[in-house]
């Protein structure tokens, strides 16, 4: 599997078909009865890795580059380069360029655990992702999109579950859009506590699922909170577990 020359969200679709006009719909969807043989197919969906140590990081957060990250590290101070280290899992990219330039930039996600205050601690175990993030030295947009290719099976279908709450209560600050596939599903703002979202979805012909969260709002550093992400259903890891059966929708 190539990495990131065939994938990419709301910039490079997977197998080379464009998501970036995506960002800028809300589409509605239809809801599907879950696969059978439920594997997980998002790794650290709940972001307790990196562990984000008070040792290093007295504050209780700090930023890293995706899967995708390469080049010299743009933050400031060598404290907040990491040695090198990468969130598992996702690819993060600067938010502005995938929609603005289609620019397949890599980006800094923000990791916070439960020391820092006057926050939410996370939904789920003890670090979340803030996705009005930080470090990015040539522009004052920290907003950040991160994102998985999912290995799911041809026609089968899903369910994603996962938490949000924003942080601030000031309008446009904490928008954030859930992408899968080549669609928006979800266009959250404001709340005031975590809330646990559910969605069903059945995959196209391809083995693979988009899935992105883009945080989109006023890029104050101060943005929208995701945790415990999951999706659930048959894997394509294993071509044997796939059937091509359409699934009958609800």
């Amino acid at each position: 599997m190539e990495h990131f020359t065939t994938f990419g969200v709301a910039g490079m679709a997977v197998h080379r078909r464009l998501l970036i006009p995506v960002l800028l719909l809300v589409s509605s969807t239809f809801i599907y009865s879950t696969a059978a043989f439920a594997a997980e197919l998002v790794i650290n969906g709940d972001f307790e890795l990196p562990v984000v140590s008070n040792d290093d990081h007295p504050q209780g957060w700090t930023t890293y580059y995706g899967q995708n990250g390469e080049g010299e590290c743009e933050a400031n101070g060598e404290i907040q380069c990491n040695d090198g280290v990468l969130v598992p899992g996702w690819d993060v990219f600067w938010t502005d360029l995938l929609i603005d330039q289609q620019e397949l930039k890599p980006g800094r996600l923000e990791i916070q655990n439960n020391t820092v205050i006057n926050v939410p601690n996370a939904y789920s175990g003890e670090q979340k992702a803030e996705l009005d993030s930080h470090h990015r030295m040539e522009s004052d947009d920290n907003n950040a999109t991160i994102f998985q290719a999912l290995p799911t099976c041809p026609r089968s279908a899903y369910t994603l579950t996962y938490a949000w709450t924003s942080r601030t209560i000031l309008p446009h600050d904490n928008d954030v859009r859930l992408v899968v596939g080549d669609t928006i599903v979800r266009v959250h703002t404001l709340n005031t506590g975590w809330e646990e979202e559910e969605y069903s979805f059945v995959s196209d012909d391809l083995y693979e699922t988009a899935l992105a969260f883009a945080s989109i709002g006023d890029s104050t550093t101060k943005g929208g909170f995701i945790d415990a992400i999951s999706v659930k259903g048959k894997s394509s890891l294993n071509i044997a577990d796939c059937d091509f059966d359409d699934p009958e929708p609800i």
